[in-house]
């Protein structure tokens, strides 16, 4: 039994944490591209074109990140892809304010291309734990990566809940791996963040807006 619950957690981060970088990359590059246009237009003068460029990104940010991936997850049917796709578009549009964050708190003289780039890497390793969480919560409701894919927020909701009386370590071991692997992402974030002169405590709230 023991062997079993180290090959399913062991599968479980290589899940979680392979999907994450996949989503994260993607769509921390398309947020990317999303913040250079708008912060271009702002640089422009134009006020209102940049309203409508984030119109959708402020609209999306206004909803409850659950929300979003339970109503992308009801679009399609359950599985590894579509859930790592509804927690990467779900985390999309904090991810542009990141990175406008990042751009706007550097001097307006220069380059925007340059600053979102800079900040691309940064916050990239700080969208991977968000992904994680979001695959791992709406795994343990039931709604995201199926059974019987190991995932570790899916062991804690079904034989780790089930048999948590007769043997606990099947609920904490998911738990214990999941806060270990979230805890070395945040703070490799932390540390990279402060090494590039970013005010991370500004960047953590515009993510968790």
């Amino acid at each position: 039994m023991g062997r079993d619950i180290l090959s399913r957690l062991l599968g479980g981060i290589r899940l979680d944490l392979l999907g994450a970088i996949a989503g994260g990359g993607i769509v921390t590059i398309i947020a990317g591209a999303w913040a250079l246009l708008a912060e271009h237009l702002k640089r422009a003068g134009r006020r209102t074109l940049e309203e409508l460029v984030m119109l959708p990104v402020e609209s999306l940010r206004a909803f409850p990140w659950l929300i979003l991936v339970l109503v992308l997850l009801s679009l399609r049917q359950q599985g590894v892809v579509p859930t790592i796709v509804a927690a990467s578009l779900a985390i999309a549009p904090r991810i542009v304010a990141m990175i406008r964050e990042a751009a706007g708190s550097s001097p307006s003289g220069e380059n925007a291309f340059r600053l979102v780039l800079r900040a691309i890497p940064v916050t990239f390793l700080l969208t991977v734990p968000g992904i994680i969480i979001y695959i791992s919560a709406s795994s343990y409701m039931g709604l995201g990566v199926p059974p019987p894919y190991p995932e570790l927020g899916g062991m804690l909701s079904g034989a780790g809940r089930q048999f948590m009386m007769q043997s606990p370590w099947m609920a904490l071991s998911p738990v214990v791996t999941l806060s270990l692997l979230l805890l070395i992402w945040v703070m490799a974030g932390e540390a990279l963040l402060e090494r590039l002169g970013f005010r991370s405590k500004a960047v953590w709230a515009k993510t968790m807006e």
